[in-house]
């Protein structure tokens, strides 16, 4: 674990312990939600100037239109004979 990463969950602790009352027998509980926290919130963390989050809307709104690298994408057709029904087992 990063020193900085082991700060912010140590600060984060000791925080969670004092809005606890500082309940004592609870360190363990109290870690493992600021290890939690701290997961959840550097899954999510977005850049500074928000550029991560529009290049990712800017994918996400190309894909629904069927653009991709800035050419619109071609149907391609296929014949109902060669699309198989799928069929479930029962078990």
């Amino acid at each position: 674990m990063t020193d900085a990463k082991n700060d912010w969950i140590s600060a984060r602790a000791y925080a969670l312990w004092e809005l606890d009352g500082q309940a004592h027998g609870k360190d363990v509980q109290h870690w493992q939600q600021a290890a939690a926290e701290y997961e959840r919130r550097a899954r999510t963390r977005a850049s500074v100037d928000g550029a991560d989050v529009k290049l990712m809307r800017a994918k996400s709104k190309n894909e629904s239109k069927g653009v991709t690298g800035g050419r619109k994408l071609k149907a391609s057709l296929v014949s109902k004979e060669a699309v198989q029904p799928v069929v479930r087992a029962e078990i």
